[in-house]
């Protein structure tokens, strides 16, 4: 085709193009403006149910004596799975509403130990019932929140601060090491998997603090159906099964039709009674022998009993600020990236440390507070209780972990943790017996 005839041909169309453009162009522009202000609503509407939530802070107080297994905070978690909702679109329009979250923490300084809990009012009955029915000596007492003690921006001109997210380093369903590993079932031993974070919080100076935060929420119904796929691919995978790829009605039509014209083409040499001619039918692939091996066993039971259990989208934050004459970045940050790394599975999972993000060497010459703010953002997200929207995109790279896995990172020590400066319930308190005398 040349110059001229392409010339005549964009002639002839672009004024038919205008023509449709000026009279139903408007029709794309409503639809446009239509998606970006359902967007800005919703986000608005979203903003507003939030700010409506009302969050109180409970301490709990741990009982004296705690002999009993870890299992017991996984049914804790466990029961925690009524928090799990999955509002519909209509929600999200009318009331902005999202699924609510809570917060396991840990405070520590250097008089002690506390554990606390950050949840919706609406939630308090629900986790008393769940504590008093497991731990019955516990006492779990509403406080103010202890976050709101520091009234400054950390970092400042006096306090430095050290702050993280810890998040999975592989695919979501794969798990970490949990409580059973820390079972010795033959010896009926009990090691403490806390123990190496209890030692980090118990050698605190006067002036360092260290908060540590696991705020979970339950997976919406498209987050959970993509979760259990996501996982079945990866159990097959590690049988050597390969996906079929999902083919479209055109794409099996056109199949179909290649494959009657290939038989109809080899059928030509035996019409016309020709012998020996090559024959066209493919030989069938013989199945590839899989070996099972422990390994694959052992991984893929692991998997199957992750998914098995009550799962949660999980934010775990960690903060350390102390004044900046007795600050100890390196050797406080590493002891605690030492104990998270104690989770480490390999062949299945671990956690890695995200911190801060570096920027390129350009942009740390032009903005030299980028550190800085960073921290400041991470430190505020810990206090605000920060967790994203949630949605099924990209399922494999969110933080989900099992109530077992819960249970493993945030449980109450047992009695005989030595050294651990715990703040626990002193006395023992019950309930008074039934046939007790009343005196009038």
């Amino acid at each position: 085709m040349n110059s001229q005839a392409f010339q005549n041909i964009t002639n002839q169309i672009f004024p038919v193009v205008l023509d449709f453009l000026i009279n139903y162009g408007w029709i794309f522009l409503v639809f446009i403006l239509y998606n970006i202000f359902i967007n800005y609503w919703i986000t608005y509407q979203k903003k507003k149910f939030k700010s409506s939530l009302n969050f109180i802070t409970l301490k709990i107080k741990i009982p004296r004596e705690v002999e009993t297994s870890y299992k017991v905070m996984e049914q804790v978690f466990s029961g925690l799975s009524v928090i799990s909702s999955s509002p519909s679109r209509i929600d999200e329009i009318t009331s902005g509403k999202v699924p609510l979250w809570i917060s396991f923490e840990i405070a520590a300084k250097d008089s002690g130990i506390e554990f606390f809990i950050k949840t919706p009012v609406d939630f308090r009955k629900t986790i008393e019932a769940l504590f008093y029915s497991h731990y019955p000596q516990a006492v779990i007492e509403e406080t103010s929140d202890y976050t709101e003690e520091i009234t400054t921006t950390l970092p400042n001109d006096y306090n430095s601060l050290w702050a993280s997210e810890f998040t999975l380093s592989k695919d979501c369903v794969l798990p970490i090491k949990t409580y059973q590993f820390f079972e010795e079932k033959d010896e009926e031993k009990r090691l403490e998997p806390m123990a190496p974070l209890l030692e980090i919080l118990s050698s605190l100076k006067e002036g360092e603090e260290i908060w540590l935060q696991f705020i979970i929420r339950g997976l919406t119904k498209d987050q959970a159906k993509q979760f259990q796929s996501e996982a079945k691919k990866k159990i097959d995978e590690l049988f050597g099964k390969k996906e079929t790829p999902k083919q479209s009605d055109l794409q099996i039509f056109f199949n179909s039709a290649v494959e009657v014209l290939n038989e109809f083409i080899a059928s030509f040499p035996a019409a016309l009674g020709l012998s020996g001619a090559p024959s066209n039918k493919k030989e069938e692939a013989k199945p590839t022998t899989f070996i099972m091996t422990p390994q694959v066993k052992e991984n893929s039971e692991a998997i199957q009993r992750k998914i098995s259990k009550v799962v949660f989208e999980t934010v775990i934050r960690v903060v350390y600020f102390a004044p900046s004459a007795i600050f100890d970045k390196y050797g406080q940050s590493t002891a605690i990236k030492s104990y998270f790394s104690t989770f480490t599975v390999e062949g299945l999972n671990s956690f890695k440390d995200k911190g801060v993000k570096k920027p390129k060497t350009l942009i740390r010459e032009i903005y030299k507070n980028w550190e800085a703010d960073q921290l400041k953002e991470l430190f505020e997200n810990f206090k605000k209780r920060k967790i994203k929207d949630p949605t099924a995109s990209k399922i494999l790279e969110k933080n989900i972990l099992s109530s077992e896995e819960l249970a493993t990172l945030y449980h109450f020590p047992l009695s005989t943790t030595v050294g651990a400066k715990i703040s626990r319930v002193q006395t023992k308190t019950e309930a008074p017996p039934p046939n007790l005398p009343i005196i009038s």
